[in-house]
């Protein structure tokens, strides 16, 4: 029992040594929102998080869209601007 307890420990800690010596690889890829009544950018941010692989922080995520479209202060969107959206998916290998 010990030994089989022993090898599966062992295959676990080689399986996530690899995964760590080979990290997955992203690539942003560009979506596009039009802006409509009642949009808010935490909203626009908030409906797009769940479709990128990278994990982030969903303050980390709110600023990286910000950042995207050059919104700096109190920007506010109006009905028909165009929210750039830079998802980051992973590379398949």
């Amino acid at each position: 029992m010990k030994k089989i307890f022993a090898a599966v420990v062992l295959i676990y800690a080689a399986y996530h040594l690899v995964s760590f010596m080979n990290p997955p690889v992203y690539e942003s890829k560009l979506e596009y929102h039009r802006v409509v009544q009642g949009d808010t950018l935490w909203f626009i941010a908030e409906s797009y998080y769940g479709k990128q692989d990278k994990i982030t922080n969903f303050n980390e995520w709110v600023y990286t869209v910000r950042k995207a479209n050059g919104f700096h202060g109190k920007r506010h969107l109006q009905i028909g601007d165009i929210v750039v959206i830079p998802l980051q998916c992973r590379v398949r290998q």
